[in-house]
């Protein structure tokens, strides 16, 4: 990655060996975004009012559980009237 910072030129970062690494990269990312997603669903299986906060509350809820002042503004979404 350096050496792409460094060389603007696309010609000099475009051989084989780093588009396969860029393609690598994207298979990886792919994967652990499947695996992320599905731990949300497990997560939301096991509590159904999950479902009314994005994935980005819900990161920040199960990041966050021991400190209840961070996670009360994503909770009032899940409860109505709370």
């Amino acid at each position: 990655m350096r050496n792409i910072n460094n060389q603007r030129s696309i010609r000099k970062n475009s051989s084989a060996n780093k588009i396969k690494d860029i393609q690598q990269w994207l298979k990886s990312f792919e994967k652990i975004s499947k695996a992320l997603d599905s731990y949300l669903e497990e997560k939301r299986f096991a509590f159904p009012r999950l479902y009314f906060i994005s994935n980005d509350e819900l990161l920040k809820i199960l990041a966050n559980s021991t400190d209840l002042l961070s996670i009360e503004k994503q909770i009032t979404k899940c409860f109505e009237n709370v």
